[in-house]
């Protein structure tokens, strides 16, 4: 989105999105309500925050604004669990209460269930203590929550005018997403974004990363990472039940898969 950021700016849509993997003019730095604060009702600083944080970055309700940030739904912590991104929903729909203007179109990136769930393991190692991989195995592949749950989920939270959901393995050009969202834009002009391959780092590197988390949030060395895949046969069921997830998603009301 950086390098479309003045353009989209000259056309009256105010892009935010945050600075991570180097995204050039990223500013924007959400802290979304946890589980404990909604079950709590303890709502009133993230209110506060999310509003100090429209203001610092300039924007000004009601005008169009395009939001970017994977972690609206959850960190990777949410993910690596049986029911991943639990009460993403409330997050969503806490933002936007608070941004006081309806949403029109909303987009979703889905991916099938086993390199979803390993590639966030592999991220997670480069930024927390994790247990070895076999700890989350069992209960990952109880699958409790799939991708329709969630899209059912945020589709009610957001109540935007159109969703779209597009697959992970024949995912949208940067300009088709904009088309996507705003289909009065232009066809042409805009730069071409490559998507980042988050590349994983030798075992060798990852093992010595969590050496020095374990040290120091537990004052001794990593357990290890174990053996980060699934099974064969595991590995079959969850994209069996991607595909057949893919299918419930093409037949859901206000959704749009594009494929």
């Amino acid at each position: 989105m950086g390098r479309n950021r003045d353009r989209l700016e000259g056309f009256g849509i105010k892009p935010l999105y945050p600075g991570r993997d180097g995204a050039k003019g990223g500013r924007l730095r959400l802290r979304s309500p946890g589980r404990k604060h909604f079950k709590r009702n303890n709502l009133e600083q993230h209110e506060t925050w999310l509003r100090e944080e429209m203001e610092r970055l300039g924007v000004k309700f009601p005008s169009p604004v395009l939001i970017s940030e994977e972690n609206i739904l959850g960190n990777l912590g949410a993910i690596m669990r049986r029911n991943f991104y639990e009460g993403a929903g409330q997050r969503v729909e806490f933002l936007v209460n608070q941004l006081q203007q309806p949403v029109r179109r909303a987009f979703l990136t889905v991916r099938s269930y086993d390199s979803f769930f390993l590639s966030t393991y592999r991220k997670r190692i480069e930024e927390n203590a994790v247990d070895p991989f076999q700890d989350y195995e069992a209960p990952l592949c109880l699958l409790e929550t799939t991708w329709p749950d969630v899209i059912e989920e945020l589709r009610d939270a957001c109540r935007a005018e159109e969703f779209f959901v597009c697959v992970h393995e024949d995912r949208l050009t940067s300009k088709e997403q904009l088309r996507l969202l705003f289909p009065e834009l232009p066809k042409t002009g805009w730069k071409p974004v490559k998507w980042q391959v988050n590349a994983s780092k030798p075992e060798e590197q990852l093992i010595e990363i969590q050496n020095g988390f374990w040290q120091k949030m537990h004052d001794k060395p990593s357990p290890g990472l174990g053996r980060i895949a699934f099974s064969d046969e595991q590995t079959k069921k969850f994209q069996a039940r991607y595909e057949a997830d893919l299918n419930v998603i093409s037949k859901m009301d206000g959704v749009t898969l594009v494929r």
